[in-house]
């Protein structure tokens, strides 16, 4: 990784913010933090979150690219796909909605403002006491073995809107250079809340009518502090730079220009990192107060004033919902006591992991991600419309099909998973059509290709879609299963499922089953005891937070599956053979955690997440299972 090119001193880069400073550091004179601060502070805003990337799977445009075979289209008349148009369209789309930059495209891109992400984050590394500098020298052999490297990233920033935010800087170290031996698997895994557990909050905080405030926390993990010792390498652009903010690094510089540094912080990168800093909010909240969800370890409570405040933590991201701001407005001060710099955000509109909360409307909460999808829409030049995600022959596959090129596989692969993060989030009505075609993105062939296609030409018709979440008079857990019989090729049955508090989905399922079913009634109940493991989880969270909710109500519209779930046990020849774990759904019965409930197919919502639907009754379940007007 370097910062220029080897013929481009490194004062001309930083030359951002008027002669002087560019001066001195090209005259080997020292540069002192605040004349950084000075110079950047007025533009760059810091927010540190730490979150996987996501990568964009841009296909090599070097590689050649095969031409389709011609072929007979409808009425007879040739057709040719474009394939290098294919290949290539994400290189030539919209770069709106890139993840993150390496230092050299940055710097061709946004030039000093680069420069500025550059030194407001090593100046945050240095300020927050992240590191100590090392003399090579003074270290043994095996701990020069140990030394593991360090990158530098630049990522583009944008609300949930698809505005433009900020560019942010990241130092990594190279985790995967560390000694995994030394490591329990308590040591590395970090839990981070689930989204079904930000729905529910959300859902809850709408039908209360609670104040709902965001919070971003800056330089997250580096505020944990680093347990075991781990020495990192910067390399000679960056530590030029930092000598020439900090000369008391020029010491430690190696003979080779780069810089050796012992972590006192849990830096990005590092395999424990997350976790330090997961153990360092969680003992902060429950040393004022807080306790923890038992069903979701990022989910905090606390009864202050007679009235209960919630905290939901994904990584440095935080929502905090409660009936009275001021108690809201306690905690963020605490919280600000130790982590300095917070960003706060009120109001009924919040831009949260990517996806807008509004709660503009009382007692409902309407979730969407208009700016993704408009930037995928534009990042693939997607033209015309589906009345429907999938043609009813979705799960057929047809053997004669040519596989795709490789550019193209590559941009199958990156489409799906791109689908496949907006479908968990807010767009249910294509789950079914993602998890196909997440099956087939090993080997994905031009049926497969139209398939995709279809699928985002309904994305571009129905873009400004998303969920809203309301809850019933009274908090309690509808879940409705379906299943389809032997729909799969190898003639497995597949499973749907959606759980809701009221209207609007805070869980859905869409999976092919695993074993071969004998009939649809067993087939169904194979769906059932799929699904209940997350109703009753569900049922238990919400019990965690203090409410006293009745039995679950679970849909089915086979009463064949019902009778047999009742029962516990089968008498009929045809239904003996059922494996016995499927019955565990009698013992949830009898122990009052859930009731099954008749409900006809033409209402059962999770019949949609089984099968491709048309029509009318497409949309009618669309508009059940996703409430959204």
């Amino acid at each position: 990784m370097e910062l220029a090119s080897a013929q481009e001193p490194v004062h001309l880069i930083l030359a951002c913010e008027g002669v002087t400073f560019a001066d001195k550091i090209g005259n080997g004179e020292p540069v002192h933090q605040q004349e950084v601060s000075n110079s950047i502070q007025s533009e760059v805003q810091l927010d540190d979150v730490a979150k996987a990337v996501e990568s964009d799977g841009v296909a090599d445009s070097s590689e050649p690219v095969a031409e389709e075979p011609q072929r007979s289209g409808r009425g007879g008349r040739t057709v040719r796909r474009d394939y290098r148009r294919d290949a290539t369209m994400l290189e030539t789309g919209s770069r709106k909605s890139a993840w993150q930059l390496t230092v050299t495209k940055a710097l061709d891109k946004f030039g000093k403002d680069a420069v500025k992400s550059l030194c407001a984050e090593l100046l945050q590394m240095h300020n927050k006491g992240v590191w100590r500098p090392v003399s090579l020298q003074s270290l043994s052999i095996q701990q020069r073995k140990k030394i593991i490297r360090s990158s530098m990233f630049l990522k583009e920033k944008f609300l949930s809107t698809g505005e433009f935010e900020k560019l942010k800087a990241r130092l990594v170290a190279g985790g995967h250079m560390q000694d995994r031996s030394i490591y329990t698997q308590e040591d590395t895994e970090a839990p981070t809340a689930s989204l079904q557990s930000v729905y529910m909050v959300a859902a809850i905080a709408a039908h209360e009518g609670r104040v709902v405030v965001t919070a971003d926390i800056t330089g997250a993990y580096l505020n944990a502090d680093m347990k075991k010792e781990i020495h990192m390498r910067l390399e000679p652009k960056l530590a030029e730079l930092l000598a020439a903010m900090e000369p008391t690094y020029q010491q430690y510089i190696s003979h080779d220009g780069s810089l050796v540094l012992s972590l006192e912080k849990a830096l990005y990168g590092c395999v424990e990192s997350a976790k330090l800093w997961y153990d360092n909010i969680s003992g902060l909240l429950e040393s004022i107060g807080f306790q923890q969800n038992g069903r979701d370890r990022c989910v905090f409570n606390r009864v202050v004033q007679g009235v209960q405040i919630t905290v939901c933590i994904y990584v440095d991201d935080l929502i905090l919902t409660c009936v009275k701001p001021t108690v809201i407005d306690d905690v963020l001060k605490q919280l600000s006591d130790v982590y300095k710099d917070i960003t706060v955000h009120k109001g009924t509109v919040h831009s949260y992991l990517g996806q807008t909360f509004d709660f503009s409307v009382t007692k409902r909460v309407k979730v969407t991600m208009e700016g993704y999808v408009n930037d995928m829409l534009e990042e693939y030049q997607i033209e015309g419309c589906a009345a429907t995600p999938a043609a009813d022959k979705l799960f057929s596959i047809d053997d004669s099909s040519a596989l795709l090129i490789k550019g193209l596989k590559e941009n199958f692969h990156s489409r799906v998973a791109k689908m496949l993060y907006l479908a968990k989030r807010v767009r249910p009505d294509i789950v079914t059509m993602i998890a196909f075609l997440s099956t087939r993105v090993l080997g994905p062939t031009e049926q497969d290709w139209g398939k995709l296609e279809r699928l985002l030409k309904y994305i571009n018709c129905t873009k400004d879609m998303g969920i809203c979440l309301e809850t019933g008079a009274e908090l309690y857990v509808l879940a409705y299963v379906d299943a389809s019989f032997a729909v799969h090729g190898d003639m497995k049955s597949h499973t749907g499922g959606v759980i809701s508090l009221g209207r609007g989905p805070v869980y859905v399922k869409s999976s092919k089953q695993k074993l071969v079913s004998k009939s649809s009634t067993e087939a169904e109940l194979i769906g059932v005891s799929e699904v209940l493991p997350q109703v009753v989880w569900t049922r238990e969270f919400l019990q965690e937070q203090g409410y006293q909710c009745g039995a679950a109500r679970m849909f089915q519209d086979n009463q064949s599956t019902i009778a047999l779930a009742n029962k516990g046990f089968s008498t009929s020849e045809k239904t003996r053979h059922i494996a016995i774990r499927y019955f565990f759904v009698k013992d949830r019965i009898d122990g009052g955690e859930v009731v099954i409930e008749y409900l006809p197919t033409e209402d059962m919502v999770a019949d949609v997440m089984t099968k491709p639907l048309q029509g009318s009754l497409y949309r009618k379940l669309r508009s059940l299972l996703m409430n959204y007007e």
